[in-house]
């Protein structure tokens, strides 16, 4: 899915890149962040004038990234991949989306889950060494006789 979402903006000619992270922390779906980094269009050191107008820019500039997000947002939806708006990108400019691409969820199992009912509580431990899961097979004799119960 995040390789068809490359192809469609290579084909816009947007400019695009992976950064990998811990997957453990991707959620199922996908979820598309604007980015919010207000310092990237107010550099330090700027007139207080020009301050009023840069933010007026990034205002702007966050106002299409929020709406490109939802029409992308929207367009996935339409396919019957579930997607959503997340939360800003605080580290990257207005001008960028950040898009995570997490596991496809499993909406018929997660319905048969709910149909079955809380899960059982785990069997308790009997026997065995204490915080192993293996237990020792007698060896069979090769007497009949042999192989009664001690």
């Amino acid at each position: 899915m995040a390789e068809q979402i490359n192809f469609v903006f290579k084909t816009l000619h947007w400019t695009t890149s992976r950064k990998l992270i811990n997957e453990m922390f991707i959620k199922e779906g996908i979820s598309i962040s604007v980015g919010a980094d207000v310092k990237s269009f107010l550099p330090l050191g700027s007139p207080q004038e020009n301050k009023l107008a840069l933010l007026e820019v990034y205002m702007q500039k966050r106002s299409i990234g929020e709406r490109t997000a939802q029409a992308l947002c929207d367009g996935i939806k339409h396919c019957g991949i579930d997607a959503e708006i997340g939360n800003d990108a605080v580290r990257f400019p207005p001008t960028t989306l950040l898009i995570v691409v997490g596991a496809k969820p499993n909406h018929a199992l997660e319905t048969t889950l709910k149909e079955l009912g809380p899960p059982p509580s785990p069997t308790p431990f009997r026997g065995g060494m204490a915080g192993a899961n293996r237990e020792a097979i007698p060896e069979q004799k090769p007497d009949a006789g042999e192989n009664r119960p001690q």
